[in-house]
């Protein structure tokens, strides 16, 4: 099989591609003076949308990407879909829907330029991963 014709499922669904253009954009986006702290907990939120936490100690110092984050995967949104119907892929999506709504919390607590469109962004991620859940 030829691999660049390959394509997971994850990747034609529209709350994958919203998801990882989100977390793009907050860690983009232009923050004020003394909220490194907000930013870095909604950098870490909105990426657990696509990236699961919680991978053991020795694994998380294994994969390290730039500036020392964590690049503990697999996909939140992407292995759900790839476990198939039932409990496991309903409990990936509630992390991810769990994330983008930290995320919008702290965005609430700080006056950025491109928030109503993050937030935009997050509300229709969670609306997505809601119907995903039911």
């Amino acid at each position: 099989m030829d691999r660049c014709n390959f394509t997971f499922n994850h990747e034609r669904l529209e709350v994958y591609r919203v998801a990882v253009q989100t977390a793009g954009t907050i860690r983009r986006a232009a923050w004020p003076r003394r909220t490194a702290h907000i930013k870095d907990q909604a950098v870490r939120s909105s990426e657990s949308m696509v990236l699961a936490r919680g991978a053991g100690a020795e694994r998380r110092r294994a994969k390290r990407g730039p500036e020392g984050r964590s690049l503990d995967g697999p996909d939140n949104i992407a292995e759900g879909v790839a476990r198939g119907p039932g409990d496991a892929r309903k409990n990936h999506h509630l992390i991810a829907f769990g994330s983008a709504a930290e995320t919008l919390a702290a965005l609430d607590v700080v006056d950025l330029h491109d928030k109503d469109e993050i937030d935009q962004l997050l509300r229709r991620i969670g609306a997505m991963l809601c119907r995903m859940t039911r």
